[in-house]
């Protein structure tokens, strides 16, 4: 992200909370600005976190390996966003799976969150349209089981960024939310529509 003003973006006056996992240079943090602020957020990469440092005002980055943190010291946060590597569930990668070294990051995520004292309400996953269809579906299988797991009911939508810009770039976005909390029917959908391809109806299918 460039920044185009002098000045560093203040992300402080949003009403809800949240962790930026996989932070990157802060696209989702300047995109849900005014929404949700992050109070914590991560990265290993010097370069990003030099960009996310110089584009907002913040103190709450954390430069380092994800395998070094531990969930019980991160304060608490209404949502955890987690944009995780997706080169081994890209069609143009490796296609090793959620397993492997880079996409299964995702697993020290996870890690984290279980040993937080107090969960995130919400949890929002983001990553290449890969995540359902790599393996069969069996990396989307295997994911939506571990937020069961973690006390989570979860579903899939995916979204592509033609519906706004003049670019096709498809993204699946898994939203959970913490079983004590009741959805909204209106929010809930198994039909095939502009967010439920039959790419992200399918492994949902499977699982019932």
């Amino acid at each position: 992200m460039i920044q185009v003003n002098s000045k560093p973006v203040d992300l402080s006056r949003a009403p809800w909370m949240m962790h930026e996992f996989f932070a990157g240079s802060g696209l989702v943090a300047y995109g849900l600005k005014g929404m949700f602020r992050p109070i914590w957020a991560n990265d290993i990469s010097e370069k990003k976190a030099a960009v996310y440092r110089s584009n907002f005002k913040s103190d709450h980055f954390i430069l380092g390996d994800i395998k070094d943190i531990s969930g019980v010291e991160l304060p608490h946060a209404h949502l955890s966003w987690a944009s995780f590597p997706c080169q081994d569930l890209s069609l143009a990668g490796s296609l090793g799976g959620i397993d492997a070294a880079r996409s299964g990051l995702l697993w020290e995520w996870l890690r984290i969150l279980r040993e937080m004292p107090d969960r995130p309400a919400v949890l929002l996953i983001e990553n290449v349209a890969g995540l359902l269809s790599v393996n069969k579906g069996r990396n989307y299988a295997k994911l939506h089981d571990a937020l069961l797991a973690l006390g989570y009911k979860s579903g899939a939508i995916l979204l592509n960024a033609f519906h706004f810009v003049p670019q096709s770039r498809p993204r699946v976005f898994i939203i959970a939310v913490r079983r004590d909390i009741d959805i909204p029917p209106e929010l809930t959908d198994m039909q095939s529509n502009w967010l439920h391809s039959k790419a992200a109806v399918n492994p949902v299918e499977v699982l019932m």
